[in-house]
């Protein structure tokens, strides 16, 4: 499976959405661009791979590694409005005016449906990250 998220950076944060061959899964908020933050800032564009992970603490729960990652970076909802644990991405339902992001467990969950279906059928999980103005994606479907 082969997943795309596309951003939008702000100076206070980025959003985005994910799609799976051209169908929005669930949009995005994440912490800044490097560029206007030195610390919590969004990973890097690329291609990385998705996994899932279990631990007591959270149960089940979604993972990003690859790509120069030195630790893998979790899929969390937000709580409060506010990303926790530093970096990582919040799936979200929809946007306030602000960017405020709602029914962020929802979008998890859901976003977590969709690759754990992929992954029980023996299919790799994999995520691209682009900006909205560079949209050229490097894989075809």
């Amino acid at each position: 499976m082969k997943l795309l998220l596309v951003r939008k950076y702000h100076k206070d944060k980025t959003l985005g959405r994910i799609s799976s061959q051209g169908l929005q899964i669930v949009k995005t908020k994440e912490n800044p661009h490097p560029d206007f933050t030195a610390v919590g800032h969004c990973i890097p564009e690329g291609c990385y791979q998705i996994h899932g992970d279990y631990s007591e603490e959270r149960g089940w729960y979604l993972e990003i590694s690859g790509n120069g990652i030195p630790n893998p970076v979790s899929f969390r909802p937000l709580c409060d409005g506010i990303l926790q644990h530093g970096q990582g991405i919040a799936p979200v339902t929809y946007f306030k005016g602000d960017g405020m992001g709602m029914f962020s467990r929802l979008a998890t969950l859901k976003l977590m449906d969709k690759v754990f279906q992929a992954i029980e059928q023996g299919e790799e999980v994999q995520l691209e990250i682009c900006e909205e103005s560079n949209f050229k994606p490097k894989w075809k479907w």
